[in-house]
């Protein structure tokens, strides 16, 4: 718990302050006879929220140039007996430094402020619970104008803040948002999941066209079925059984088909050609003219020139050596083709029948097959998506049911728990009077939202007492560690009421809970109850002028700055 608060800047007149000690339970800041303002009520409790880890001491007059300026605030917090004893410098919010001595002399080191808020956590038994720790004291510190704010909704953090947020840290704090956590992580995702279809089939991103209605759908069906019965009774011509083949599978069968009759067309052109120029070998094999039929020649004709002729016979030896070559290489070229193109047959033999599709199937009947087996597949994927669209609207319904009959159940529990608390503090504070209009948390229908209120009487001074009662109810029922109520907040409360709702603060003196309260005009009391119970957890009185918290009031010229 917090035990000590201290600054260089507290003064009191020209001298400074004490460091302010802190107990378990009720700790008063006395205000002057009046309801002075700018005497540093408020500005004190905004520096135990700073203490705490807050940061709305950062905005206050305090910082500004014609007050104090930035300056150093020194605490001390206690857990199981040790005390630990820190500083944070308002220039360097962002950081916290700690030290070995509560004089605040010694550093040992310089810590990040979140690491501060974790360790607050933790040793506040806090640590089981998902949210931070600001997250969760800082509803409960009701100071300044945030004082009485929200009455109706007790647990809303800042006015924007989603109703759902406080409702979160009520069940941790009940020990019940296990429970519940799963259901809201899969209505979250289920939501998310249906939002990202939604805009998918919004942007028409989806590759066919989206389905709109169930009529729609319906005739997908019906499209499906007839192009099925149409694909059967197409596919079952062939010899072979009808297999029901993808369209992909078609297309690439009907597409192997042709580049397989090109190719068996380019062998047989290959083919042909090779025995022509096998045929032409053969013939030139048996052309020219034997010797012995030249000697022939000279019998019949002997003055002829034998010279002329053997180089005659010499030139076309010589041709048709060269011609009978290049026949052969060509031949030769012509068979390496041909033994290229069988291979690209074989491999696309293989690959035809990799698809599946009998090869006796004519091209002709599986162009047709392919182009059904394509319609087919888009009104497939049509009527897919209508259904996918719908599950994961289906999902989204469920998911929301789950939770909300989830978050009713522990609805149910924790108004069991805490409205009898605040009945009963209601009794107390009504001193035994059972007619009193006791005010209730009451949650919607989907158990969404809520209200705190009493049915019978709206007045500021009842709705500020209902305030009071359910934090006090909170600080009986749950880890929450301490409460801030600032001095608006008992403003018009009944003056019988007020004694009351001091013993209720005062209860819990023997708890390690602690309850930070700023009162003025308490002298009207003076030879009361509340005099006396004001008096007895006083732990610092401000006043006005040099009797203010930095001895100077704001709304008053400094006589240290009249020339």
């Amino acid at each position: 718990m917090l035990t000590r608060l201290w600054s260089e800047a507290f003064k009191e007149g020209e001298n400074p302050r004490e460091a302010i000690t802190f107990r378990p339970g009720l700790n008063t800041i006395r205000g002057g006879k009046g309801a002075e303002n700018s005497i540093g009520k408020s500005t004190l409790l905004y520096i135990i929220d700073y203490a705490f880890g807050g940061s709305s001491f950062l905005k206050t007059d305090t910082l500004k140039a014609k007050a104090v300026g930035h300056h150093r605030i020194c605490f001390t917090f206690e857990f199981n007996g040790h005390p630990h004893h820190f500083a944070r410098l308002t220039d360097e919010p962002g950081f916290v430094h700690r030290y070995s001595d509560e004089t605040y002399q010694n550093q040992l080191d310089r810590i990040e402020l979140d690491e501060f808020k974790g360790w607050l956590k933790r040793n506040y038994q806090l640590a089981d619970c998902d949210s931070s720790f600001r997250e969760i004291v800082s509803r409960f510190f009701r100071i300044k104008q945030g004082a009485t704010a929200h009455a109706d909704h007790p647990l809303q953090g800042h006015s924007r803040e989603p109703v759902t947020t406080g409702l979160s840290v009520l069940y941790q704090l009940f020990g019940l948002y296990e429970q519940i956590r799963d259901l809201q992580a899969a209505f979250i995702q289920s939501e998310e999941d249906w939002k990202a279809v939604k805009r998918t089939r919004d942007l028409d991103a989806f590759p066919v066209h989206v389905l709109r209605t169930k009529k729609d759908y319906e005739k997908a069906l019906k499209d499906e079925k007839r192009l099925t019965e149409e694909y059967e009774a197409n596919i079952k011509g062939a010899d072979q059984e009808a297999i029901d083949f993808q369209a992909a599978q078609l297309n690439k069968a009907a597409t192997l088909k042709a580049y397989l009759q090109n190719l068996r067309s380019q062998r047989s052109r290959i083919n042909s050609k090779i025995t022509q120029l096998k045929a032409n070998l053969d013939d030139r094999a048996g052309q020219g003219v034997e010797q012995a039929d030249i000697q022939a020649l000279t019998e019949f004709f002997p003055g002829i020139n034998l010279a002329t002729l053997e180089e005659a016979q010499r030139f076309h030896h010589k041709i048709t050596q060269i011609l009978t070559t290049e026949i052969i290489e060509q031949i030769r070229g012509l068979e390496d083709k041909a033994t290229a193109l069988q291979r690209s047959i074989n491999e696309a033999q293989y690959q035809l029948r990799r698809t599946g599709v009998p090869a006796e199937i004519s091209r002709e009947r599986l162009d047709r097959s392919a182009k059904i087996s394509t319609q087919r597949e888009i009104v497939r994927q049509q009527a897919r998506g209508y259904e996918q669209v719908k599950s994961f609207q289906e999902a989204k319904k469920q998911a929301e049911l789950n939770l909300n009959q989830g978050r009713a159940s522990i609805n149910s529990h924790v108004i069991e728990r805490i409205n009898p608390t605040i009945a009963e503090l209601d009794l107390q504070v009504h001193d035994g009077e059972d007619d009193w209009d006791a005010p209730a948390l009451i949650f919607s229908a989907t158990g969404k939202s809520y209200e705190y209120k009493s049915d019978t009487d709206g007045g500021d001074g009842t709705t500020n007492k209902n305030l009071i009662l359910f934090d006090l109810a909170m600080l009986h029922l749950t880890d929450l560690p301490a409460v801030i109520h600032d001095s608006p907040l008992h403003k018009n409360i009944a003056d019988e009421r007020v004694e009351q709702i001091l013993r209720l603060y005062m209860d819990f003196n023997s708890t390690g809970k602690q309850i930070f309260i700023a009162f003025d005009k308490d002298t009207q009391y003076e030879g009361t109850q509340v005099h006396e119970l004001i008096m007895a957890s006083k732990v610092v009185e401000i006043g006005d002028g040099d009797h203010a918290l930095y001895g100077w009031t704001w709304n008053k010229t400094r006589k240290d700055k009249k020339k």
